[in-house]
């Protein structure tokens, strides 16, 4: 049985999963009309051109990168494009009210760096409220942990860049298949992580925002995504310690 070291406690995998479901209408395709899904990401219909000077940009400027001091493990930092990171972690109720009472702006050097971003965002259907930039460097690994409780496809990953030796994984699923540019609407209660054996910084844009007056347009988004691409694939974790993170125990 696999384990989890999560702060001092130890851990099931069947913990981790453990969440309040909010059940909503079901289509026969098992897609369903809300925040939730039986998947934990979908494959959405749009690509990003991400221009090499955005990954020189981020390279020449780590100094404005922050550590983590939150959870997980070391060697993995983050800069906020838009808004700020603290929107990343919230619900969505409480990025509802942040929208309303937050002004949310772009870093403006960045504009000059990648000057569509701005448009990008907009043409999302949500309200963009946090787009934070996480870089994970070389030789290191996040680990496995849950970001909310709740169910839901509620949070967009973009890779910027894709290094050969790095990946993103559910871990009760496998690895997703990620290419530079495109977009995955996650579902970030399922238990994931990451790893970077490669000798390049990673580097994965994380969108999170408001749905209150976008709502149908973001569904029919998913909707549409579904019918083009189907149910979610996944490659296989690679063995060897080097791609398990610290907080992964395997009992015999």
């Amino acid at each position: 049985m696999e384990t989890f070291i999560i702060g001092k406690k130890e851990v099931t995998l069947s913990d981790c999963q453990a969440k309040n479901i909010q059940f909503m209408p079901v289509e026969s395709t098992g897609f369903e009309l809300a925040y939730l899904s039986k998947w934990p990401y979908l494959r959405a219909d749009v690509q990003f051109k991400v221009p090499s000077a955005v990954i020189d940009y981020f390279n020449s400027n780590q100094n404005l990168f922050c550590q983590d001091t939150i959870s997980h493990n070391a060697g993995w930092s983050y800069l906020a494009l838009m808004g700020s990171l603290d929107f990343t972690f919230l619900d969505s109720e409480v990025l509802s009210f942040k929208l309303r009472h937050a002004d949310i702006q772009i870093r403006e050097c960045f504009l000059e760096v990648w000057p569509e971003f701005g448009d990008l965002m907009k043409n999302l259907p949500l309200d963009v409220v946090s787009a934070a930039v996480f870089a994970l460097q070389p030789g290191s690994n996040i680990a496995v942990h849950t970001d909310k409780k709740l169910h839901g496809i509620d949070k967009l990953l973009i890779p910027l860049n894709k290094p050969k030796g790095a990946f993103f994984a559910f871990y009760e699923y496998g690895v997703v298949p990620l290419e530079e540019g495109g977009v995955y609407a996650i579902d970030a209660s399922f238990t994931h992580y990451a790893a970077n054996q490669s000798n390049e910084i990673r580097y994965h844009l994380i969108v999170r925002g408001c749905l209150d007056n976008k709502l149908d347009r973001y569904f029919d988004w998913l909707k549409n995504s579904h019918q083009k691409y189907g149910a979610p694939t996944f490659a296989n974790i690679p063995e060897g310690d080097q791609w398990r993170p610290s907080n992964y125990v395997k009992k015999t």
